[in-house]
């Protein structure tokens, strides 16, 4: 849905294709800085988008965007998952407390029935 807005930005006035154009460049300069790769991979996308057509840039820069979201919600997947991790244990040991609880009274009921 975004693509079709950014073509028929670009479609429309030149002054505001131009200025829709500046700001892609930032937001794509601002992607492709936060990439969590070397210096030398973040050198290969600016020469991609040096030689990039206007659908090519569209392509990385929706590429980019959910590599950004990718990466920026990776801690909090790590959080979920340790909290997971926890509770898991917590009931684990709230069973085994709960089936330890209920064998200790059934052999004390099998003790009383045993000796009358």
């Amino acid at each position: 849905m975004a693509v079709h807005r950014k073509r028929e930005v670009a479609a429309g006035d030149p002054g505001e294709a131009l200025a829709h154009a500046a700001l892609a460049g930032r937001k794509l300069a601002v992607l492709i800085a936060a990439l969590p790769v070397d210096d030398e991979t973040k050198q290969a996308f600016l020469a991609l988008v040096e030689n990039a057509t206007y659908d090519e840039l569209l392509a990385l820069e929706d590429a980019l965007e959910g590599l950004y979201a990718d990466a920026a919600t990776q801690d909090v997947d790590r959080q979920l998952k340790a909290a997971l991790e926890q509770f898991k244990v917590e009931m684990d040991a709230r069973t085994r407390r709960v089936d330890e609880t209920f064998l200790a009274k059934l052999q004390a009921i099998e003790r009383r029935i045993a000796t009358q």
